[in-house]
């Protein structure tokens, strides 16, 4: 199925929160009801985005539109204007389409509203998001500025992040997937933007996607590193072999940790303090697999080669030691079976059941 070729037309499945201030055309993007349908795009060429519009009626009065902040105190290597090469393969979900672009204008306008609104913040604003030509750029800025340090420099690690998300169809994918899960599920996720960033999970995340298409290239070294430096800054600790599939949210984010051959499916949610581990008595696959539309509560720990199955929720704190089947709830230390789940329990976020 093909994306609509008027941005007016807009699918049902949209987002049930509104962007602040946004057009109606870009309030919502119907990227997690793409997901869940397998929807396949094909593109052979992306566009390159236009300039914002000279005057924004979205944006507040008294912004001063005249200055070209792209050119204003930013550095050259960030004034980029390299076209991106585009796959002609077909992907799952969200590609270099129309969708993301919509999605990044959308990223861009809610800026522009902020920094309008929040002179302090301008600077900031300008340089992270409205600076650059595009969503890889602008998340390869946001990335390496947050993860640097002295030995590792952030000219150094935005090179290695965008020449991933520039190179990995997939990678950019799966980080426009995984933010618009935070804008639909999070309720504290008021734009797009903010999770952009301000959002600690979601930073981790994509971080993690780097690093596990960096093991995949055997540059092991450089992954490890990158590892460690999420652990160290983002207090989440997930390894570079771990899969990771689309439209994750990790709300929070703080104290999750998973393992080395853990799978984690499509469209799941976690929350704090979540790990995904061994039972210290297994070599090798030694880590949970789980399924499609899963939630896991806070402060839950799954141990061992056990399987979580599609749409099943872990609830808060629990313990689970045994596989888990298709939609069914357990809770506890151990969990115990509940009851059976109806519906997407990663999607509602409902962190209880009717029995």
């Amino acid at each position: 199925m093909s994306l609509p070729c008027s941005l007016s037309q807009r699918p049902a499945g949209l987002s049930r929160k509104p962007a602040m201030g946004l057009p109606a055309r870009l309030v919502a993007i119907p990227f997690q009801a793409a997901l869940r349908r397998g929807s396949k795009v094909r593109i052979s060429r992306a566009p390159r985005l236009p300039a914002l519009p000279a005057s924004n009626s979205s944006s507040p009065k008294g912004a001063d539109e005249s200055v070209d902040w792209t050119r204003r105190g930013v550095p050259v290597y960030l004034q980029s204007s390299v076209e991106i090469d585009v796959c002609d393969e077909e992907s799952q979900a969200l590609t270099m389409g129309m969708a993301g672009d919509l999605l990044w204008n959308a990223i861009r306008s809610e800026a522009q509203a902020d920094a309008a609104t929040e002179p302090l913040l301008s600077s900031f604003l300008y340089a992270s998001i409205l600076a650059h030509d595009s969503f890889e750029l602008s998340l390869a800025f946001v990335l390496a500025n947050r993860l640097a340090n002295s030995t590792m420099l952030p000219t150094q690690l935005f090179e290695i992040f965008h020449g991933v998300l520039r190179s990995e169809p997939e990678v950019r994918c799966a980080a426009l997937s995984d933010m618009a899960a935070c804008r639909e599920r999070d309720p504290a996720c008021t734009s797009y933007s903010h999770a952009l960033l301000y959002y600690k999970g979601y930073h981790a995340l994509q971080t993690h996607r780097v690093a596990h298409a960096l093991w995949g290239r055997q540059q092991r070294v450089m992954a490890l590193a990158l590892q460690s430096r999420i652990s160290e800054v983002f207090a989440v600790d997930i390894h570079p072999a771990a899969r990771i599939g689309k439209g994750v949210l990790l709300d929070h984010g703080t104290g999750v940790v998973i393992g080395e051959t853990a799978v984690i499916g499509n469209n799941v949610s976690i929350l704090q303090n979540v790990t995904l581990g061994g039972t210290g008595k297994e070599i090798g696959d030694r880590h949970p697999k789980v399924g499609d539309n899963v939630l896991i509560g806070a402060c839950a720990t799954i141990l061992g080669n056990i399987s979580i199955g599609k749409g099943a929720q872990i609830a808060a704190g629990s313990l689970v030691l045994k596989p888990v089947p298709p939609h069914t709830l357990v809770a506890g230390s151990p969990a115990k079976e509940v009851g059976p789940v109806a519906g997407n329990p990663a999607l509602s976020m409902r962190h209880w059941s009717k029995r």
